[in-house]
């Protein structure tokens, strides 16, 4: 799963590699109560200004996809 949808609003997986690129256009990760406390998870709001440039899109959407395979990859070899 390379993203997803809460509250009206779109998230896209991050690791290390694009994580910088959220938090320098000020999106905040996805977080949820969950059991009496916060959960935060490796999702970020994409910005609008990404949403309304096609080509910046798709490179934000491929490098989303490639961290979910590469995770996923990672809970199957464990």
């Amino acid at each position: 799963m390379f993203a997803l949808i809460a509250h009206d609003r779109l998230y896209f997986k991050v690791d290390e590699s694009n994580g910088e690129n959220f938090l320098a256009l000020g999106m905040a990760p996805f977080t949820y109560e969950g059991k009496g406390k916060p959960v935060t998870m490796s999702y970020y709001q994409l910005p609008d200004r990404i949403w309304e440039n096609p080509t910046l899109l798709m490179e934000w959407i491929e490098t989303s996809a490639a961290i979910a395979r590469r995770t996923r990859k990672k809970r199957k070899s464990n």
